[in-house]
């Protein structure tokens, strides 16, 4: 009989961690999950920091080599947190030499107006049905 496997695909909210407080592996729900049931092959695969297309993309690899009976995804927080700037524009700040650190200071301290002004998050609702729909289809219709 061919062993149920179950594909987890998550932002680092699923990983252990010591900062803002300390979860060990042995207390995440992935590795809860694989002594509750030792029988299932749970394949974690996880990217702090990941948006919905992200998961997506750094998944493809699976999305013809497994056919697992269930798939969970947990992310979303990095997708509609709600951003003082884009991504590229972070991305442009940083590698500004000289200018970088009175810039980024001036964000921070400016950043709760920016986001309640700007309203910007790194996936677009549009965007992120659009890749929930594609997981599905890799998913669940074959």
């Amino acid at each position: 009989m061919k062993q149920k496997s179950i594909l987890i695909l998550t932002d680092s909210l699923a990983f252990p961690r010591t900062l803002p407080e300390e979860v060990k592996y042995s207390e995440t729900y992935i590795s809860l999950l694989k002594h509750k049931f030792p029988e299932i092959d749970f394949i974690h695969y996880g990217h702090g920091g990941s948006t919905l297309p992200n998961l997506y993309e750094y998944s493809s690899y699976y999305h013809e080599t497994l056919d697992p009976f269930l798939v969970i995804i947990q992310c979303g927080i990095v997708d509609c947190a709600p951003r003082a700037l884009t991504l590229t524009e972070s991305q442009i700040l940083k590698r500004i030499p000289l200018f970088n650190r009175p810039l980024l200071y001036l964000v921070k301290k400016y950043s709760k107006n920016l986001r309640k002004y700007r309203k910007i998050s790194y996936t677009s609702l549009d965007e992120f049905k659009t890749y929930i729909e594609m997981f599905e289809k890799i998913c669940f219709i074959r």
